[in-house]
């Protein structure tokens, strides 16, 4: 029998294998020599499982690029090749068994991250991240070593912003335009950010002191469709910097509508319990931005509520920045912010990265405290979220009128 039959019979820590052939070849490995008939070969203990049949995510689709790179993507039988999509399963499963059985390791089909340390250190060809028309950001894994750095090329058009942060893994990276010209040192930390002012191949180079597995979190937005000019508009606790709570509102309306426009919708002053409301109460509302084609969803909507509960007379008391679809939010869009630079469709990291780690209220909204008089929303992950799933910021307020949160 083959060697490959033989070792995928056996477990357990370690195996002796009897070996009937002189050689074991592949198309894109160097051969492997076994010992004589009669002889035994020791197969290698695998470490720790790094991955599994059935989990997904960044460093999945990387395995499936080395694999694919090394030569180990067709079994032989019609239709069964490796797929680069991020989905481990039962072809790249039976693959990886291939590849341990040639380091002469348990051909458990489950890499630990030596072996996928092993399949990146054969793969030398660099990667091409692509987007979707509907994606803004992707996460991107690997594995890379002292002199063996991994080169991502994103195809960039001009006026649009990349963003490269370190999510997990300890990394460097630089970024270089074609031409070679430095956008980013290696040596400036975790996170880069710029708008890009040519076309053609941006090259973010990820290098490590030791081997090491990582994943980058790479955001790329289309062009800005919400062309608003926000100035001196600032989501702040005490109010919007251009007002203040407890100011007028006719003199907060007129300032909102000549940076906004005319509300999209306006209710007029409203007494008694509507709307579970107390006191006289007005709530008006802007669409920043709509809903994607085929959605009902509102992807950035701004409200200002006025109300006379808890001051001498009726005035600005509350504002709220609501989504519905924070995933694809406007670039826009998000330049109505905190002082901070925290908008909807802002992921946990870089809440964490500004305001420390959120004491959550609400686990199903999100709803957490945070900067004196301000709540914020992040739709958190679950145990049924992918594994690529991106924790984003849907919610952020100020302030509060005299009724329950008003919604769109």
């Amino acid at each position: 029998m083959s060697l490959a039959l033989a070792v995928s019979a056996c477990g357990g820590s370690s195996a002796l294998v009897p070996s009937t052939s002189s050689t074991s070849t592949s198309s894109t490995v160097p051969q492997t020599t076994t010992t004589t008939m009669g002889e035994f070969i020791e197969l290698q203990a695998n470490g720790p499982v790094f991955l599994t049949q059935g989990d997904r995510g960044e460093l999945v689709e990387a395995l499936q690029f080395y694999l694919v790179c090394t030569g180990h993507e067709s079994l032989g039988e019609e239709g069964a090749s490796v797929s680069v999509d991020g989905v481990f399963g039962p072809v790249t499963s039976r693959m990886v068994a291939i590849v341990q059985a040639e380091m002469r390791r348990i051909p458990s089909g489950s890499p630990d991250e030596a072996t996928f340390a092993s399949l990146a250190r054969r793969c030398g060809a660099t990667r091409t991240i692509e987007f979707a028309d509907d994606e803004t950001d992707r996460r991107v894994g690997g594995n890379v070593a002292s002199g063996d750095d991994e080169l991502l090329i994103v195809d960039g058009e001009p006026d649009r912003t990349l963003t490269v942060e370190v999510a997990e893994g300890e990394v460097q990276f630089s970024v270089r335009d074609e031409a070679g010209n430095i956008f980013h040192e290696e040596r400036d930390g975790s996170r880069w950010s710029a708008v890009l002012s040519e076309a053609g191949e941006y090259r973010i180079r990820v290098s490590a002191a030791s081997t090491t597995s990582y994943s980058l979190l790479i955001d790329y937005p289309p062009p800005p469709r919400v062309e608003i000019d926000f100035g001196p508009l600032v989501l702040g606790p005490d109010g919007l910097d251009i007002a203040d709570f407890g100011d007028e509102p006719t003199e907060v309306i007129d300032l909102l509508t000549g940076i906004l426009g005319e509300p999209t919708t306006d209710s007029g002053w409203e007494g008694g319990a509507i709307q579970g409301c107390s006191g006289f109460n007005r709530h008006l509302r802007w669409v920043i931005d709509g809903p994607a084609e085929g959605s009902s969803n509102n992807r950035a909507v701004f409200f200002a509520h006025f109300s006379d509960v808890g001051y001498d007379d009726t005035s600005f008391a509350q504002w709220e920045y609501i989504s519905r679809d924070a995933e694809h939010v406007d670039i826009g869009a998000r330049a109505l912010a905190t002082a901070d630079g925290l908008s909807l469709g802002s992921s946990l990291t870089e809440f964490i990265n500004l305001y420390g780690e959120p004491l959550i209220l609400n686990r199903d909204l999100g709803f957490a405290d945070f900067n004196s008089n301000m709540v914020v929303g992040i739709d958190l992950a679950t145990e049924d979220d992918p594994a690529d799933f991106v924790e984003r910021v849907w919610y952020l307020s100020g302030g509060q009128d005299g009724c329950a949160d008003f919604d769109d």
